[in-house]
Protein backbone atom coordinates (compact mmCIF):
# COMPACT_ATOMS: atom_id res chain seq x y z
CA UNK A 1 0.00 0.00 0.00
CA UNK A 2 1.10 3.69 -1.01
CA UNK A 3 2.14 6.39 1.76
CA UNK A 4 -1.10 8.05 2.16
CA UNK A 5 -0.70 11.48 0.84
CA UNK A 6 -0.79 14.82 2.77
CA UNK A 7 -3.89 15.57 1.22
CA UNK A 8 -7.49 15.20 1.83
CA UNK A 9 -10.81 14.62 -0.53
CA UNK A 10 -14.18 15.11 -0.35
CA UNK A 11 -16.37 13.38 -2.83
CA UNK A 12 -19.79 14.34 -2.43
CA UNK A 13 -22.74 12.12 -4.58
CA UNK A 14 -26.37 11.17 -3.63
CA UNK A 15 -25.62 7.62 -5.41
CA UNK A 16 -23.79 5.93 -2.67
CA UNK A 17 -21.98 3.37 -4.84
CA UNK A 18 -20.42 5.67 -6.96
CA UNK A 19 -19.23 8.40 -4.29
CA UNK A 20 -17.89 5.12 -2.36
CA UNK A 21 -16.48 3.44 -5.49
CA UNK A 22 -14.49 6.73 -6.51
CA UNK A 23 -13.27 7.28 -2.42
CA UNK A 24 -12.21 3.93 -2.71
CA UNK A 25 -9.80 4.39 -5.84
CA UNK A 26 -8.51 7.13 -4.14
CA UNK A 27 -7.57 5.85 -1.15
CA UNK A 28 -5.75 3.43 -3.42
CA UNK A 29 -3.82 5.97 -4.72
CA UNK A 30 -3.04 7.02 -1.52
CA UNK A 31 -5.04 9.88 -0.39
CA UNK A 32 -7.15 10.60 2.72
CA UNK A 33 -10.76 10.64 1.44
CA UNK A 34 -14.36 11.03 2.95
CA UNK A 35 -17.13 10.38 0.86
CA UNK A 36 -20.54 12.26 2.05
CA UNK A 37 -24.08 11.44 0.07
CA UNK A 38 -25.53 14.71 -0.13
CA UNK A 39 -24.89 18.78 -0.56
CA UNK A 40 -25.24 20.39 3.13
CA UNK A 41 -22.99 17.16 4.42
CA UNK A 42 -20.64 18.11 1.56
CA UNK A 43 -20.73 21.78 2.89
CA UNK A 44 -20.10 20.60 6.60
CA UNK A 45 -17.28 18.30 5.98
CA UNK A 46 -15.71 20.71 3.72
CA UNK A 47 -15.75 22.97 6.78
CA UNK A 48 -14.29 20.78 9.44
CA UNK A 49 -11.74 18.69 7.45
CA UNK A 50 -10.25 21.34 5.20
CA UNK A 51 -10.24 19.29 1.89
CA UNK A 52 -7.94 20.68 -0.79
CA UNK A 53 -10.27 18.66 -3.31
CA UNK A 54 -14.10 18.63 -3.24
CA UNK A 55 -15.62 16.36 -5.93
CA UNK A 56 -19.46 17.42 -6.27
CA UNK A 57 -22.16 15.21 -7.95
CA UNK A 58 -24.49 18.48 -9.44
CA UNK A 59 -27.44 16.76 -9.64
CA UNK A 60 -28.08 16.14 -5.35
CA UNK A 61 -31.32 16.31 -3.77
CA UNK A 62 -32.08 18.75 -0.85
CA UNK A 63 -29.11 20.85 -2.05
CA UNK A 64 -27.39 20.42 -5.67
CA UNK A 65 -23.88 20.41 -6.00
CA UNK A 66 -23.78 24.13 -7.72
CA UNK A 67 -25.24 25.13 -4.46
CA UNK A 68 -22.72 22.96 -2.24
CA UNK A 69 -20.02 24.70 -4.54
CA UNK A 70 -21.31 28.16 -3.35
CA UNK A 71 -21.32 27.88 -0.23
CA UNK A 72 -17.65 25.99 0.02
CA UNK A 73 -16.35 28.25 -2.29
CA UNK A 74 -17.70 31.22 0.17
CA UNK A 75 -15.80 29.52 3.27
CA UNK A 76 -12.71 28.68 1.68
CA UNK A 77 -12.13 31.26 -1.29
CA UNK A 78 -9.54 29.93 -3.38
CA UNK A 79 -7.79 27.43 -1.23
CA UNK A 80 -9.81 24.76 -2.60
CA UNK A 81 -10.13 23.06 -5.76
CA UNK A 82 -13.95 22.14 -6.61
CA UNK A 83 -14.65 19.61 -9.32
CA UNK A 84 -18.23 19.12 -10.91
CA UNK A 85 -19.12 15.64 -11.23
CA UNK A 86 -22.20 15.21 -13.59
CA UNK A 87 -23.57 13.17 -16.77
CA UNK A 88 -25.00 16.15 -18.28
CA UNK A 89 -23.19 18.62 -19.57
CA UNK A 90 -23.96 22.20 -18.09
CA UNK A 91 -23.65 25.54 -19.86
CA UNK A 92 -20.21 26.54 -18.45
CA UNK A 93 -21.87 29.45 -16.60
CA UNK A 94 -23.47 27.33 -14.31
CA UNK A 95 -19.64 26.24 -13.46
CA UNK A 96 -18.54 29.83 -12.30
CA UNK A 97 -17.42 28.17 -8.35
CA UNK A 98 -15.83 24.93 -10.36
CA UNK A 99 -12.32 24.54 -11.32
CA UNK A 100 -12.77 21.34 -13.36
CA UNK A 101 -15.86 19.20 -15.10
CA UNK A 102 -15.18 15.31 -14.60
CA UNK A 103 -18.42 13.53 -16.72
CA UNK A 104 -20.05 10.47 -16.07
CA UNK A 105 -19.52 7.60 -16.54
CA UNK A 106 -15.80 8.23 -15.70
CA UNK A 107 -12.62 5.95 -16.06
CA UNK A 108 -10.87 5.55 -12.79
CA UNK A 109 -7.41 6.68 -14.51
CA UNK A 110 -9.06 9.78 -15.67
CA UNK A 111 -10.46 10.86 -11.50
CA UNK A 112 -6.67 10.24 -10.42
CA UNK A 113 -5.12 11.81 -13.08
CA UNK A 114 -7.15 14.64 -12.76
CA UNK A 115 -6.80 14.98 -8.56
CA UNK A 116 -3.38 14.25 -9.37
CA UNK A 117 -2.98 17.69 -11.55
CA UNK A 118 -5.23 19.96 -9.61
CA UNK A 119 -3.11 19.02 -6.23
CA UNK A 120 0.17 19.89 -8.56
CA UNK A 121 -1.51 22.83 -10.00
CA UNK A 122 -2.32 24.37 -6.37
CA UNK A 123 0.94 23.19 -4.98
CA UNK A 124 2.71 25.22 -7.68
CA UNK A 125 1.43 28.36 -6.77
Amino acid sequence: MMQPRPHQILIADDDRDIADTMADLLQLEGYRVRAVYDGPQAVEAACLLRPRVVILDIHMPVMDGYAAAAAIRRDRAGDVVLIAHTAARPPSSRLADFDHCLYKPNDGDRLCVLVASSLAAVEGQ
